[in-house]
């Protein structure tokens, strides 16, 4: 303690700054800090659609829909094709450690695919195939915005490419749903 003008002042001690724990132990945020970030979050985001698209074409074709369970395996397979390359280009380059689902559509995260566990049984298709565009949107637009936001060349050509991939997958979208006949109450799902 320390005494001014007749006043004790009790010193306190600055806490030490907080330091960022390393990106290894799965702290690093969606973005694009670096180019590692931007491989790791790719990837990630890559894979979860495609183990989720997976997942909805299952259930499509349990629920005897043969044509969207095939949509989804399409783009469950380009997904994982996405993943692949992504993995190939980043050889060499430590990516950081990220959590489980760290692109979890619940999380509000730019994953691709919305879960199917949150369908119910029977949703109509329409609806799975907009809840998808939605998901397919929102990948684009993570990927145009760290693209826009990145002062890095490699991570900006690399966002471009793979915005463009998810807009050929909103147009595969978009077609099945011109040819999906329109649920008599329309939800907002796009």
């Amino acid at each position: 303690m320390k005494k001014t003008s007749g006043k004790q002042v009790t010193k306190t001690k600055r806490a030490p700054a907080k330091t960022r724990r390393p990106a290894a132990q799965g702290q690093s945020k969606p973005g694009a800090a670096s180019v590692a970030d931007f491989y790791a979050h790719a990837i990630a985001i890559e894979r979860e659609a495609a183990e989720n698209y997976r997942d909805l074409a299952a259930q499509m074709r349990n629920l005897g829909n043969q044509e969207i369970a095939g949509l989804f395996e399409r783009l469950a397979n380009m997904e994982q094709l996405h993943a692949l390359g992504l993995q190939t280009r980043a050889k060499g380059i430590k990516l950081p450690r990220l959590p489980a689902k760290a692109h979890a559509w619940l999380d509000a995260g730019p994953t691709e695919v919305p879960r199917y566990e949150l369908l119910f049984s029977r949703v109509q298709r329409h609806h799975v195939l907009l809840l998808a565009l939605r998901a397919e949107r929102h990948a684009k637009e993570y990927f145009e915005r760290i693209g826009k936001r990145s002062d890095k060349a490699e991570i900006r050509k690399l966002a471009a490419e793979l915005a463009a991939d998810e807009a050929e997958h909103i147009s595969w979208i978009e077609l099945a749903i011109e040819r999906e006949p329109q649920p008599a109450v329309e939800d907002d799902f796009a």
